[in-house]
Parts: structure tokens; sequence; C-alpha cells
């Protein structure tokens, strides 16, 4: 086919044309394969081996927040705390905002129910998909026991270890009953 002078090859068509042609009586061709453009092979090569500054993709940002600004989906949540000690079942309201990917969650505290009234639970922030690896708190990887933080004027604030195994470990790295707290002279 020739167009403004350009030579140009059909080298296939969809079911739909296809089926089209068919019925008008038209003879096709099989499929044939397409040349390869050496310009395309050579961009996929440069491309293939570039390292960006940023691996990043940037998104479009911009066009989310005039899509979905003032567009806001409210969860009504539970949550199940009666397992700790003074632990009971809490009420709350999330709020996820569509402008930006970002929630925040409210507290919905009862009347008389002893509690002091906090605005937010948590404030309005983007949460990570993939929380990093949360760090064991002092004493965790160690046999010995950490049996308090306690702070003098002369040293600071230190960690006290239990050298006289007072509170042993058990097996499951959890302490066995113990007392809370020492104080220092």
């Amino acid at each position: 086919m020739v167009l403004y002078s350009r030579t140009f090859t059909v080298t296939n068509c969809d079911s739909f044309t296809k089926n089209f042609l068919t019925k008008l009586g038209v003879h096709l061709n099989e499929p044939a394969m397409m040349p390869d453009d050496p310009y395309s092979k050579h961009r996929q090569q440069l491309e293939g081996t570039m390292k960006p500054l940023r691996p990043y993709e940037r998104r479009d940002t911009l066009k989310q927040f005039l899509d979905y600004d003032h567009k806001i989906l409210r969860f009504y949540c539970f949550w199940d705390d009666t397992e700790n000690m003074f632990g009971d079942p809490r009420e709350l309201i999330l709020h996820y905002y569509l402008a930006d990917d970002t929630i925040e969650i409210f507290e919905v505290i009862p009347p008389n129910s002893g509690r002091e009234h906090v605005p937010k639970f948590l404030c309005r922030s983007k949460v990570p998909k993939r929380s990093p690896v949360q760090m064991k708190l002092p004493g965790e990887t160690t046999d010995r026991t950490v049996l308090n933080m306690v702070a003098s004027k002369n040293q600071g604030q230190c960690f006290v270890l239990d050298s006289l195994n007072v509170c042993p470990v058990s097996a499951t790295g959890k302490l066995n009953a113990c007392w809370h707290g020492c104080v220092m002279l």
C-alpha cells in the first residue's frame, strides 16, 4: 500500500477486520512476521543497560488530587484489646483520603467511660504497606534480663541488668513472675 509516496506493508489484522473482509469475499494472506527495526532494538538495549538515578516511577499525583479531592472513605472499626491488662474493646473510625492515599483514625469514646477525649488516635499520614523490621527491645537478644530503666542525677538514664537472676527468662523468651522496678540509691 502506498500512501504519500511511502510504501507500507500490512502484516496482520484483528479478528473483526478479518471477519468483515471474509464476508465481503476478500481473500486474506496468512499473517506475516513484522520486520525487525534496528533502531527499536538499539533503544531496547540502551534502556536495558541504563540504571536510573531515581529508580521509582513518577506518579501523577495532581490528577489523583483533582479527581478525588474532598472524597473520603469512612470505615467503622473495632479493636479488641482485651488480651492486655486493663485492655477493653474500642470503637474506631478510619478515614481514608482518596486524594493523597492517607489515613487517620479517631476513637469513639462513649460518654462517662472514664477515658479522656483525645482528638485523634492516629494523625493523618501515609502508612507503609511493608513496615520496617521491628527493632528488638533491650534484653530480648541476651540470656540476661534487663530489670528496668532507671535515672539518676550522676549517671543519667541506664538499664539495670539482673546479675542475681531474680527474674529468670522462660524458654519462650518471656519473663516469669517478677517484681517491677528498682530504685538506685
